[in-house]
């Protein structure tokens, strides 16, 4: 479980940019809670690339579970 969870964490941090700090260094979303302060459609673009991934798993996981 430790795994899927830090892949998705991983998605999340590649997909939301983080912010601009007073010296130009990017500082990255803590998601616990900037996360929710993220604006709405990079979000939204973000779990919708998490749920094609996702499903994507699920289907080669079915299909080698047929085998």
């Amino acid at each position: 479980m430790d795994t899927i969870q830090q892949e998705v964490l991983t998605l999340f941090r590649e997909e939301i940019p983080g912010y601009l700090d007073s010296n130009w260094k990017e500082i990255p979303l803590e998601l616990d809670s900037d996360l929710f302060e993220a604006p709405g459609d990079d979000l939204h673009e973000a779990l919708d690339k998490f749920e094609k991934k996702l499903y994507e798993a699920l289907d080669k996981f079915e299909k080698k579970k047929k085998i």
